[in-house]
């Protein structure tokens, strides 16, 4: 497809098992859109597609892509996110949910670090709980220990009606400390949402 294309993914795979021809369909409809600049991937199934094509397969290549927005179970983000970053080497703007639910962790991750880290990544926006385990925090180091060229991250944290306020100011101190790019701004901002009723 023509790199002029914006492309918004929101698709439920199903990866049960490595059954060689499912993983080809998979790889072969994700590789379809290799050439675009902007992507979005809404499917909640992203980290089990990436575990799944990982262990035989690459992952496909978006060598034009500048701007990713894409969902991430919050406990194997660490994990996942060098699988991602390492398929975009010309990422300069990230859109990043991170989703507070478990999945089964990641077998192996890359020594190396993703490229865009290093020559293009500008822009980070999260969203995310505010977690016991902090992962958000470490998500957060993670780019500012290594994204050379990052200009802004900014953390939008989940507020529920209701809870009991959180003091942002000491909460941006905590994730706030010496960055990689002496450019970067961090900002860390309230995100005021309802809960959904169950019955």
């Amino acid at each position: 497809m023509s790199d002029s294309v914006k492309v918004d993914i929101d698709v439920g795979f199903t990866a049960t098992h490595c059954d060689l021809s499912e993983r080809n369909i998979i790889y072969n409809f994700l590789n379809h859109f290799s050439n675009a600049r902007d992507m979005t991937l809404s499917t909640y199934d992203l980290d089990e597609i990436i575990c799944y094509l990982h262990q035989l397969s690459p992952l496909p290549k978006f060598g034009n892509l500048t701007r990713l927005r894409v969902s991430i179970f919050l406990n194997i983000s660490m994990e996942i996110m060098p699988f991602v970053l390492g398929s975009c080497p010309k990422l300069k703007h990230l859109n990043l949910e991170l989703v507070d639910e478990v999945i089964s962790e990641v077998d192996t991750i890359p020594s190396k670090l993703p490229f865009c880290l290093v020559s293009s990544l500008e822009c980070v926006e999260m969203t995310s709980d505010i977690t016991k385990e902090a992962t958000e925090r470490k998500v957060v180091r993670y780019f500012l220990d290594n994204a050379t060229k990052l200009k802004k991250l900014v953390l939008g944290l989940n507020v529920y009606l209701g809870e009991k306020p959180h003091d942002f100011g000491l909460l941006k101190q905590e994730f706030d400390s010496p960055r990689r790019s002496g450019l970067c701004q961090l900002e860390v901002l309230p995100k005021l949402l309802k809960r959904h009723r169950h019955y």
